[in-house]
């Protein structure tokens, strides 16, 4: 699995404990107490904050993976770009340096 899909899969999880927590506060919730939000309020705070923790540490990883794999594949594209530019740099001042050093027309000639 390549760093994208990694990234996906830690998003996804995110999701998950994200939406575990108000599922398992609507689950606890008893039913002869109708739909009373502060009771839910309550009863989401009773649950912990280990899934709200967990999902966004999970996100975070997902984020930090996602980045990274659009990061390392502009990193070897700038890279390849630099290097490129190097060996023509290179070429162009070979070139300069070889017309300096070798006989011009204008030696062989008597004036």
């Amino acid at each position: 699995m390549n760093r994208r899909g990694a990234g996906v899969v830690f998003v996804a999880i995110a999701a998950f404990l994200f939406t575990m927590r108000y599922l398992t506060a609507a689950v606890l919730m008893p039913e002869n107490t109708g739909l009373n939000g502060e009771y839910y309020r309550m009863v989401l705070e009773e649950t912990g904050g280990t899934l709200l923790t967990l999902s966004i540490l999970s996100l975070i990883v997902g984020i930090i993976y996602l980045v990274l794999a659009d990061f390392k594949k502009l990193l070897l594209k700038y890279s390849d770009r630099v290097k490129e530019n190097w060996n023509e740099e290179q070429e162009k001042i070979r070139d300069w340096d070889e017309s300096l050093h070798s006989p011009s027309s204008k030696d062989d000639k008597p004036s």
